[in-house]
C-alpha cells in the first residue's frame, strides 16, 4: 500500500482496537495492514457465508468431507503403501506417500478403462504429464 493511497479516519471501541493490535502482532503486520487485509477479505468474499442457509450448506459439505476422509483412512490402513513405496524406490522411483497413492489409483482406473487420457506420475515432483512428453 502506497503512502499516497486515500486516508480514512476511523473511531474504534477500545476492545476492538486491542484485538486488532493483537492480531496484527500475531500476523506480523502493521495495524493498518491488518485492518486493510481484513476489510479486503470481507469485501471480496473471502469469508464464509454464515447466514442460516450458508452455514447449513457449509456444515453439509464439512460432514461429506469428513465421511470421505474417514472412508479413505479405513481403505488405506489395509494397504501396504510403505511396501509399495520401497518397491518403487528399488526400481528407481522415489515416491512420496501421496504420489504412490495417486499412481496406484491412476493405474487401477486406467486398467479398468476409467482414464480417458493416460498420464504418468513423475517421481521427482508428482505432477502428472502426458505420456511421451519430456
Amino acid at each position: 500500500m502506497a503512502r499516497d493511497d486515500p486516508h480514512f479516519r476511523l473511531r474504534l471501541p477500545a476492545d476492538l482496537k486491542t484485538a486488532i493490535e493483537v492480531a496484527a502482532k500475531e500476523s506480523g503486520r502493521s495495524i493498518n495492514s491488518e485492518i486493510v487485509v481484513r476489510l479486503d477479505q470481507s469485501v471480496n468474499g473471502m469469508f464464509l457465508d454464515m447466514s442460516g442457509e450458508g452455514f447449513v450448506a457449509y456444515m453439509l459439505r464439512f460432514a461429506a468431507t469428513q465421511r470421505a476422509l474417514e472412508e479413505l483412512y479405513f481403505d488405506c490402513r489395509d494397504i501396504d503403501i510403505e511396501g509399495f513405496i520401497i518397491a518403487q524406490r528399488e526400481a528407481g522411483k522415489d515416491l512420496t506417500r501421496t504420489q504412490a497413492i495417486r499412481q496406484i489409483l491412476r493405474e487401477y482406473l486406467s486398467e479398468k478403462g476409467f482414464v480417458t487420457s493416460p498420464k504418468k506420475v513423475r517421481a521427482n515432483d508428482g505432477r502428472a504429464e502426458e505420456l511421451g512428453e519430456k
